[in-house]
């Protein structure tokens, strides 16, 4: 029994001994590196000294004890007391072992104890990064590795606060030598890099940006400002004018900056680019925000632009930047603005359509000075700074249905900070149906020998209402033949083709291209004239069956000049076939051959006295665009066209076609000169060639000269008579469709030609003689 007590008694004196006492044990801290200095709290996981002491046999809290360092064998090993107590090397401690004692104490004085801890001081230097500018994407080359022995290097991916603490390190090379490469790294992403030698001594940590540069964003920057820019020197601001942005790129890196490319963020995108961006360097560059409508309506414009480049691995970087507001000091005026007023109310409704077969007249009344405006919009603002200025506003329409407008405006001005009123302009037409419907062929280039070139063929719908179905016959020269339709569904029709439309809306217009191919000398002959026809019938009466039928003839060229004008009528007119009804059609092409975009473009046309201005009308443009004119003076204005460099392609080309009437008491032998000057934003104007149109006897039948063909009346209602100096075999009328309806045998150097039974509209006659045959055209009343 003595000795189970005596057990007991050791057993229980033990347990008593251990309450309420503190137990202070030794700790042996590796690995701290003495290069860069270190410290034993990485964060959330701490190696402090009292990890491992005991106070009544538990686990010690930093808030039950206080800690005195005792003593140290290096003035750069420490323990700092605070938190629970953790161990700091300074930067440049000798490698070594090194013993620091400390005290820790409870609460109470009689509850302290001592303790020592080993430190373990190692000398691994961080890596040095000694990635070039060409170094791969994806692959940093490291340097200042362990020169014995040999090394692991650890890393891990910068995820930042706190995702970074949770994120283990992961073996990414081990070897010897004081260089090595890493490659399969993620490009333009951050890592944390460290070395351990074989002993296990592990280095500070070295930052990479795995590219080129420090860190993303920081060392490709850019700066922009806008500044308004009058473009035309009007002093007013309006469409076509620009805000000029300047922007200040900075390349902070050490590495050269290439392929800069930077761009406005609004439609068209005005763009540029930039070679190159040295290292540690800046560069500077502008682009043209042209001016809109709708910035007008604003008072201001609010841009931003998108930037970016590439250094010599292939990296990238690329930013976005913004503008503070530029102002406009918008000027007051009035717009005007027409409409199809279907119900009649003045008011335009969402369903009813703007309307463009027109001109707006303004008239200042002091002066009489008058402008005739058309526009591909229907609308024009009118700017006046003048509100003494007094101005009568009126609308003439261009087509012959029954449509009307009764609003006119009177003594308009403009008073001094209005800014801009609009003055609308309803377009009515009487409940009688009308129906007219028109085509117009226009050229997009001139023939040669051995090469394409095109024609566009356009007809609209000028009447009031839908025309549910037509067909559109098109004839090309018999010399050339057609390699591409734009338009899908035509159907073969001898030389050329027919095609059917449907449901044409009341001032609806539409188009496709016909390319055709012409044949080499000599086959043709430089100076030869090409004649296209294009018709257009449909299964309703009309009221203008003329304007059914174009003819485009065109004189063979070796070469041309991009910037020229033509006349649909090629240069001669036989005076008989042409009325008081008839247009001349000109073409007028532009094309940028410069080396940077027109922002704006301007064509002027002074009118020979023999054309009769006030009939002036438009047909089509390729840009937007407003003309104008004042008297004989006609100026279209393409404000904003922003026309590119032409590439070969239809790039950087623009044309107009419009028509004129002849003044009355135009004879044979008068002749019609016409030339247009183009300008390029300020550049000098490029005259076109002169035109000339010239009105001419009846034609000799083809390939007999001094045999003559006339043929009269035309128009014409019941007998159709012809005459010519050789016998005329037969006559062969077809309608627009190609197909015949009427045939005469002649057999005589004159006759006639019952057309009685013929219904209204524009026919072909072929007369074939014995030596040549030649197509006339005739309108049938």
């Amino acid at each position: 029994m003595k000795s189970y007590f005596t057990l007991f008694a050791c057993i229980l004196i033990s347990a008593i001994k251990g309450y309420g006492q503190m137990v202070a044990n030794d700790d042996v801290f590796n690995d701290m590196n003495g290069i860069t200095g270190s410290n034993t709290i990485p964060a959330n996981n701490p190696l402090r000294v009292i990890q491992n002491d005991l106070l009544n046999g538990n686990p010690v809290l930093a808030s039950q004890v206080g800690l005195i360092q005792l003593s140290s064998t290096s003035p750069n090993v420490n323990l700092i007391t605070s938190v629970g107590g953790y161990v700091k090397v300074e930067p440049g401690t000798p490698a070594g072992t090194y013993y620091i004692t400390y005290q820790i104490c409870a609460a109470t004085p009689d509850l302290c104890d001592t303790a020592v801890v080993t430190v373990q001081v190692c000398g691994v230097p961080a890596p040095v990064d000694l990635t070039e500018c060409d170094t791969p994407l994806g692959t940093v080359l490291l340097g200042g590795l362990p020169e014995t022995g040999s090394w692991t290097i650890w890393g891990k991916m910068d995820a930042g606060f706190p995702t970074y603490w949770d994120t283990p390190y992961i073996q990414l090379a081990t070897g010897t030598g004081l260089t090595t490469t890493l490659t399969g790294l993620t490009p333009s992403e951050s890592y944390r890099l460290k070395v351990v030698n074989e002993s296990g001594c592990s280095s500070d940590h070295l930052y990479v940006y795995v590219g080129n540069v420090a860190n993303n964003g920081a060392t490709f920057t850019g700066e922009m400002s806008g500044e308004y820019v009058d473009l035309n020197n009007d002093g007013i601001v309006n469409i076509g004018d620009v805000v000029q942005y300047h922007f200040l790129f900075t390349n902070a890196s050490d590495c050269d900056l290439h392929d800069i490319y930077y761009f406005l963020n609004d439609d068209p995108y005005p763009s540029g680019t930039l070679n190159m961006i040295p290292a540690n360097s800046t560069a500077t560059a502008v682009l043209n925000n042209l001016i809109t409508e709708n910035n007008i309506n604003d008072g201001f414009v609010n841009q931003f632009a998108n930037y970016g480049g590439y250094y010599e691995n292939g990296q990238g970087d690329g930013f976005k930047i913004w503008s503070d507001n530029v102002d406009l000091a918008i000027s007051d005026g009035f717009k005007v603005h027409a409409f199809l007023d279907v119900n009649a109310n003045n008011i335009q409704d969402n369903d009813e359509a703007d309307f463009t077969s027109g001109y707006f007249n303004i008239t200042r009344v002091d002066d009489n000075q008058t402008s005739q405006i058309s526009s591909s919009s229907p609308s024009y603002i009118f700017y006046e700074t003048n509100p003494d200025h007094l101005y009568n506003i009126s609308y003439y329409l261009n087509e012959n249905c029954q449509y009307g407008n009764t609003i006119t405006y009177s003594n308009v001005s403009v008073a001094a900070g209005s800014g801009i009123l609009t003055y609308n302009f309803p377009i009515t037409y009487t409940p009688d149906l009308c129906n007219d419907v028109v085509t117009t062929l226009y050229p997009l280039g001139a023939p040669r020998p051995g090469f394409e070139y095109k024609t566009t063929i356009r007809y609209k719908n000028n009447g009031v209402q839908a025309i549910p179905s037509g067909t559109i016959t098109f004839i090309p020269d018999n010399a050339v033949s057609i390699t591409s339709i734009s338009q899908s569904g035509t159907v073969p029709s001898g030389n050329g083709f027919t095609h059917t439309f449907s449901n044409l809306l009341p001032g609806e217009a539409r188009y496709f291209i016909v390319t055709m191919q012409v044949p080499t000398i000599p086959t043709v002959n430089l100076g030869d004239q090409l004649t296209t026809t294009a018709s257009v019938s449909i299964p309703l009466s009309e009221v203008n069956v003329a304007n059914n039928v174009s003819e485009l003839v065109q004189t063979m060229v070796g070469s041309y000049d991009p910037n020229d004008k033509t006349e649909n009528h090629g240069g001669k007119i036989v005076h008989s076939t042409f009325s008081s009804e008839d247009y001349l059609t000109y073409t007028i092409r532009f094309e940028n051959t410069g080396t940077a975009s027109a922002l704006s473009a301007k064509v002027d046309d002074t009118l020979d006295m023999k054309l009769d201005e006030t009939t002036v009308r438009m047909v089509q443009a390729s840009h937007p665009y407003v003309l104008e004119r004042n008297g004989n003076l006609l100026e279209w204005r393409f404000n904003g066209i922003n026309l590119p460099p032409s590439a070969g392609d239809d790039a950087g080309k623009g044309f107009i076609v419009f028509q004129v009437k002849p003044k009355p008491g135009y004879a044979i032998g008068d002749i019609i000169p016409n030339t247009a000057e183009i300008y390029f934003d300020f550049n000098p104007a490029i005259t076109t060639n002169t035109f000339e149109t010239e009105y001419t006897a009846p034609l000799s039948v083809d390939g007999i000269e001094g045999n003559t063909l006339s043929w009269y009346p035309n128009p014409v209602k019941d007998k159709l008579n012809i005459n010519s100096r050789q016998n005329i075999q037969t006559l062969t009328v077809y309608n627009l469709l190609g197909q015949p309806v009427l045939e005469k045998r002649i057999d005589a150097v004159s006759g006639t030609l019952d057309t009685s039974d013929l219904e209204g509209g524009v026919y072909l006659v072929r007369v074939i003689s014995a030596e040549a045959e030649k197509t006339i055209r005739i309108l049938k009343q």
